[in-house]
């Protein structure tokens, strides 16, 4: 078994599949459908020797925007490993999910609404880890609101507008007034985004994330969850199943 204790390597790119790689145990990746909606990244794979499915929502696919294929396949994923009771870890960082003219057609939304189901219908252990921007309706289709446990990377930024568009999350522009001081040390024109209100610490103060943990550690607390949720057992309401938006 490879060691639990490993520590990722510095990631600083849009390369989800190295990511996913440094993450799992080593040489345990069995991705599926690659060449089929490659906005999301569909693999089985182990942590800690325990296997689970994986899905990295890929920005470089697409656009950077959510396509029906992407959403059926991740969907379809999803209800394979809740059939089978195997945890699933979502890594996502998604700054453009829905893109208005193309979710004004009736199948990329009608896409988005069965990955949102099979999210929330899921029984089975589920891990999500915000790894960078958050916007738009991400966190509603991506079922972090029913993950069991939600971690986010500190420079994980979470908003409700997508960007792109004129209602973008709000900047607030600094101006600092001369003085006699050396100029090197001017600031005559600052911008920072509104960290306080759509950083992972806000997000952590309301309870939207379990934990702000460092990117090199996600490997060790993504295994102490699965180890924690092994035995996770969920009973539903009395019916006999779910009504599925097809």
């Amino acid at each position: 078994m490879d060691d639990v204790n490993r520590r990722l390597q510095p990631w600083d790119s849009l390369d989800i599949v190295s990511l996913v790689h440094d993450m799992v145990d080593t040489s345990s990746v069995i991705a599926l459908s690659n060449a089929y909606g490659q906005g999301a990244y569909t693999a089985l794979c182990r942590f800690g020797g325990r296997s689970a499915g994986l899905i990295a929502y890929d920005e470089t696919a697409d656009g950077g925007c959510l396509t029906a294929r992407a959403a059926v396949k991740a969907a379809r994923f999803i209800s394979f490993c809740d059939c089978f009771s195997l945890p699933v870890v979502t890594l996502l960082r998604s700054q453009n999910t829905v893109n208005p003219a193309v979710f004004q057609k009736d199948a990329p939304l009608n896409a988005a609404a069965q990955l949102t189901y099979a999210y929330a219908d899921a029984t089975c252990p589920k891990v999500m880890v915000l790894i960078g921007p958050v916007l738009g309706l991400s966190l509603s289709i991506f079922g972090c609101m029913t993950a069991d446990v939600r971690y986010a990377w500190p420079h994980a930024f979470i908003g409700s507008r997508p960007q792109g568009h004129d209602t973008q999350v709000p900047v607030i522009t600094v101006q600092t007034q001369p003085n006699n001081e050396d100029d090197a040390t001017l600031a005559t024109h600052a911008e920072q985004p509104v960290q306080d209100e759509a950083g992972a610490i806000p997000a952590a103060k309301t309870g939207l994330i379990d934990d702000i943990i460092e990117p090199e550690s996600t490997r060790q607390f993504i295994i102490a969850s699965l180890e924690m949720l092994a035995s996770k057992r969920e009973t539903g309401f009395p019916k006999k199943h779910g009504n599925m938006p097809l």
